[in-house]
This record gives C-alpha cells, structure tokens and sequence, in this order.
C-alpha cells in the first residue's frame, strides 16, 4: 500500500480524496494550512494536517514517508511543493485547473522532469533515478 500526500483540501483536493479513500488502495494523508477546509473531508481512510507550506526544506520534512505527493494547491505553491517532494524522494503529480495553471507551472515540471523517477521502475523491481 503506497503512503499518498495530497496537498491541499479545497474543491479539488476533496474530489481527489473521495476517490483515492474510496478505493482503499492508498494511505492518504491531506495536508492544507485551513483547518475548516480538513474538517469537510471525507473521513474513511484519510488522516488530516494541518500545515503551512513555507520553504521546500522544511516542507520535505511533510513529505518525508510518502510515496507519492499530488498537489492541488494555487500555483504559486507547486514549485515548492515540487522541489520537497524532489528532496524527500517520493514521486510528484500536480492537478492543473486551467490553461493558466499550466503556463504557470512551468518551473514546478522542470523540478519534476528533473527529479522524475522511472514510473515503471517499482514493476520491473528496480529503483533507478531514486
């Protein structure tokens, strides 16, 4: 079972939860700096933080022991979101919300494409880029 952080509660983020708790093949953690915002989540397979993302250092120390990072949060945020998920070793998946997210994402996914890890390295049983 992968250890999932989604980043961010807001509209997306509780789609993205209802669909990776109802599944029951992850453990997911959200994390979003609103505390009413975790408290409208679903609440079967899903642990809530509370956490302000400030720098990717520290921010990776949040990300330490996942797997898998998604970020649904504004856009301003991805690179840093990014960048820890790049220092804590896990793999990195942005929600884009519209055209404008992506043109603006840009320095996240050179982050990403720079820390990418082979997607099919955990089939073939190797660990290459990690």
């Amino acid at each position: 079972m992968k250890n999932v952080l989604l980043v961010g509660g807001g509209k997306i983020g509780v789609a993205i939860t209802e669909f990776l708790s109802g599944c029951g093949d992850y453990r997911l953690t959200v994390a979003d700096r609103d505390a009413a915002s975790l408290a409208l989540l679903p609440e079967k397979n899903v642990s809530r933080q509370k956490v302000e993302i400030g720098d990717a250092a520290s921010f990776a120390n949040v990300v330490d022991g996942h797997d898998i990072v998604l970020s649904a949060t504004p856009y301003h945020l991805t690179a840093t979101v990014a960048e820890a998920a790049k220092r804590a070793h896990a793999h990195y998946l942005a929600s884009f919300r519209s055209f404008s997210d992506i043109q603006e994402q840009r320095p996240a996914r050179l982050v990403q494409l720079e820390s990418a890890r082979d997607p099919l390295a955990d089939a073939r049983g190797s660990d290459h880029g990690r």
